[in-house]
């Protein structure tokens, strides 16, 4: 029975080091994407709808050109753009994709579906780029030939007999049909990234949703074998206070691992988000994307750290607590008497009354050969006779 409770203490001592930490990772999970809104914050605090369209004007600046491109050089066109496209608009499509994301989490729909329209922002595109254009070009002088290709935007003459008005209708329908920023204004679940066999997100990771659902249910389940363990490990230690003393050990020293987790887990990390970070075309929007991914990790150093430290503080505090109310006599209390090594020159106690209280093993008589030394005489004949030796008396 002995070697068994050993063995379920030791098993109890590790689980619940694992069950704590566990605990605590969940818990941080859920705290920083367990809701759509936790998401929303995050692009909100890293600047990511503001930073969205000039991140694409300055990948296309190193994209490859043609006589119809738009010249991403020119500040006018840059801030043509960026009006056209406000951050407010990309932030209403973006909540409204991680809405329908969290939904289909949630189990309240079966996939992931959502629909973002830019055709009134390419329409107002259009009718800014067409204006400015045509202005530009009515203020440059007449050309002295006639130029193979007329492109509004960079051409640095005005053609002859080139009829503006209907140039400028013209220039503005090919603006709408033009493929060089954006060229699908509605935009669907269809148009997300896709894995080499053609699956769409929802089909590579239909194990989404359950694992969701665990994980909003973990940090209550995990919690309550925390509270099970602990409460086990108490009771399987040799002394109560024993138990309640390592437990806050425990306690302090995961509290310091937490602390320390975040530097073994930086090394982890960058492999892990290689792993699943979807592939952008531009390298800004893919900084952008890492200024996501940073900020989330950063988060989450923040509360294990946090955590770590309240749990160091909380364990020590009882383990010392534990020492400071702990009696170092109270283990030997009454061993003496209960080993029949102590005098029975004592003063007697009343004998108690309940048939319990005179069957107590602390109520046993104590018999000595000890000789009381400071007792009047009356006191040393009466205790003679429970005297288990006698000395003989010297003859003279």
């Amino acid at each position: 029975m002995k070697t068994l409770k050993k063995i379920a203490f030791w098993i109890v001592s590790y689980s619940i080091r694992f069950v704590l930490f566990a605990t605590i990772s969940a818990s941080v999970a859920v705290v920083i994407v367990g809701k759509s809104s936790d998401i929303k914050e995050v692009l909100t605090q890293t600047n990511s709808y503001q930073r969205f369209v000039p991140a694409v004007i300055e990948a296309n600046k190193n994209a490859a050109q043609n006589s119809s491109s738009l010249n991403y050089e020119d500040q006018n066109i840059a801030r043509i753009i960026n009006e056209s496209f406000p951050a407010n608009d990309l932030k209403r499509v973006s909540e409204n994709l991680v809405d329908n994301a969290y939904a289909w989490l949630d189990g309240d729909k079966q996939t992931l579906t959502f629909k973002a329209d830019f055709t009134h922002n390419k329409l107002q595109l259009a009718d800014k780029l067409s204006t400015y254009a045509f202005e530009r070009l009515r203020k440059q002088p007449f050309c002295t030939r006639l130029p193979e290709v007329v492109n509004p935007l960079t051409i640095e003459c005005q053609p002859a007999g080139y009829n503006l008005d209907e140039a400028e209708v013209s220039y503005r329908q090919q603006l709408l049909e033009s493929d060089s920023f954006l060229s699908k204004t509605i935009l669907t679940q269809d148009d997300l990234p896709k894995n080499g066999v053609g699956n769409t997100i929802t089909e590579q990771y239909d194990f989404a949703p359950m694992a969701y659902r665990w994980l909003l249910r973990a940090p209550f389940i995990l919690g309550g074998l925390f509270v099970l363990f602990g409460a086990l490990y108490v009771l399987l230690s040799s002394r109560v206070r024993k138990g309640i003393s390592g437990f806050g050990a425990i306690l302090f020293t995961s509290g310091l691992s937490l602390a320390f987790f975040p530097i073994l887990f930086d090394i982890v990390l960058p492999h892990f988000t290689k792993r699943y970070q979807v592939q952008s075309g531009t390298q800004g929007t893919q900084a952008i994307f890492t200024d996501v991914i940073n900020h989330i990790t950063n988060h989450f150093y923040t509360l294990f750290i946090t955590i770590g430290i309240q749990l160091f503080v909380v364990g020590l505090c009882i383990y010392l607590l534990e020492k400071a109310t702990r009696d170092e006599n109270a283990r030997y209390k009454n061993v003496e008497i209960k080993s029949g090594l102590s005098t029975s020159n004592q003063k007697s106690q009343p004998s108690p009354k309940s048939l319990r209280g005179k069957l107590s093993f602390n109520n046993v008589p104590i018999q000595s050969s000890d000789l009381p030394t400071k007792m009047n005489p009356k006191m040393i004949e009466e205790n003679k006779k429970y005297a288990l030796f006698k000395k003989k008396k010297k003859k003279q």
